[in-house]
């Protein structure tokens, strides 16, 4: 809406179904054309605000530690592995599915008379 000038405030609310089918597919064409960086697929994917260079400098710095750690007395012994640098948007994402499975425990629950 800031940019392109489409209402989103009342989009559906209208009596003329054509106008807001237009409206709708308006939006859906707005959005599949946006730049992978942003802030709509932000909002959805929050991995999007990293470019390939960047993921691929965060792969190839995991690569060479990983690299490093095979030659290393940790490796016989099998601890202290090396993980990936967590981007911030891995963080988000694994909070979404932690709520999304609390909420899921919660409805079955529910369902089953359970307390939790």
């Amino acid at each position: 809406m800031q940019y392109y000038h489409v209402n989103v405030w009342h989009m559906g609310l209208d009596s003329d179904v054509e106008y807001t089918t237009s409206e709708v597919r308006l939006c859906s064409i707005l959005a599949w054309q946006l730049p992978r960086d942003s802030r709509v697929w932000r909002a959805m994917d929050p991995s999007g605000a990293y470019d390939t260079a960047t993921l691929l400098l965060r792969q190839l710095e995991y690569d060479v530690r990983a690299f490093n750690y095979g030659f290393s007395k940790d490796a016989e012994h099998k601890r202290n592995e090396p993980e990936p640098i967590t981007l911030p948007g891995e963080e988000i994402e694994r909070q979404r599915a932690e709520e999304r499975a609390d909420a899921a425990a919660a409805e079955l629950a529910r369902a089953f008379g359970l307390n939790l």
